[in-house]
């Protein structure tokens, strides 16, 4: 069985979420997938060329792995995504937490920590009915109401 890598990145300047092209770990960049065109005025500061696909240093950047699940909808779940799901005996109570990694396995962390984390395996994605409802970056206050 094979797992597809891909990665997504959060752009810390721009505020914002990219897919991946390509990751240059030699030159420590990565090209983004559809990214903007940057401003005139980024590329007389920076001397950012003007091209697509759009050139960011790893520093400017969070990488964001896929787990290779995808949630009830279809939505691929990566890490930095804020995931709603079920527990309990009849999944009657719902939770919601963040995904990360955490050798050898991608986990949930629930901010009142409910009996610890929540391992990300492939046998309980169907069972949890996991669901993609946001991400960290762009709506933290989904992680705050959960408290």
């Amino acid at each position: 069985m094979s797992r597809e890598f891909k990665f997504r990145a959060w752009d810390k300047k721009r505020e914002l979420i990219f897919n991946i092209e390509c990751i240059d770990f030699k030159n420590g960049l990565v090209i983004y997938k559809g990214a903007p065109i940057p401003t005139f005025e980024e590329m007389e500061a920076k001397k950012i060329p003007a091209i697509e696909p759009y050139y960011q240093s790893f520093d400017a950047l969070i990488l964001l792995q896929y787990t290779g699940l995808k949630d009830k909808n279809g939505k691929e779940i990566y890490e930095g995504d804020i995931v709603r799901f079920g527990v309990g005996e009849k999944l009657d109570e719902i939770l919601i937490g963040d995904v990360y990694y955490e050798t050898p396995e991608f986990r949930i962390r629930h901010p009142e920590g409910y009996h610890g984390q929540f391992s990300l395996t492939s046998k309980y994605v169907p069972f949890c009915n996991f669901e993609v409802i946001g991400n960290i970056f762009e709506n933290p206050e989904l992680i705050e109401t959960a408290k």
